[in-house]
């Protein structure tokens, strides 16, 4: 799998920022938002061709040792969809858009995870989480830490995800 460019986006995912293209996902287990931790995400918006895998992935992971779930951080929410450029592109005359402005990535447990946070700091980088990562690759999404070595906290759905949806249902 890889990421998709930019162009590749709008081809298949449509102009960023059109609401006609979001859906909501209800994930079946309980995400607290990494703000505020006592409060919980009961459902969000994203790109409507991602539903089923965004609702798919949740349940697989709903399925794991509540434990393992907990030490991970999976099930703390950073966000989804947000119209914007990519972080540190703001002063270009045109920036690129960031994934999450089609609602195409997940943030997960940015506090341990963060942008600019490398393995092994990043707490998705430890090795016990690795059915975690692999779950979020049978639905079409890469974890960025293992793409760029950094921003373990975002699930990006990949091009193959995006171009052949139904690949990964």
């Amino acid at each position: 799998m890889r990421l998709a460019t930019e162009k590749e986006k709008f081809t298949h995912l449509g102009p960023p920022g059109t609401a006609t293209n979001l859906s909501r996902a209800k994930p079946v287990m309980a995400l607290r938002m990494s703000w505020k931790l006592n409060y919980t995400v009961k459902s969000f918006d994203c790109h409507k061709i991602l539903v089923p895998h965004i609702e798919s992935i949740y349940a697989e992971l709903s399925k794991l040792d509540p434990m393992l779930i907990r030490k991970s951080g999976v099930e703390i929410w950073g966000g989804c969809y947000n119209l914007r450029p990519i972080r540190g592109t703001e002063s270009r005359d045109r920036p690129p858009f960031s994934t999450h402005s089609w609602g195409a990535a997940i943030d997960v447990d940015p506090v341990r995870n963060g942008l600019y946070i490398k393995a092994p700091r990043a707490n998705l980088s430890n090795p016990d989480f690795q059915e975690i990562h692999l779950i979020w690759a049978r639905h079409g999404f890469l974890n960025m830490g293992h793409v760029i070595g950094r921003d373990y906290m975002h699930y990006e759905a990949s091009y193959e995800c995006i171009s052949e949806p139904s690949k990964f249902i």
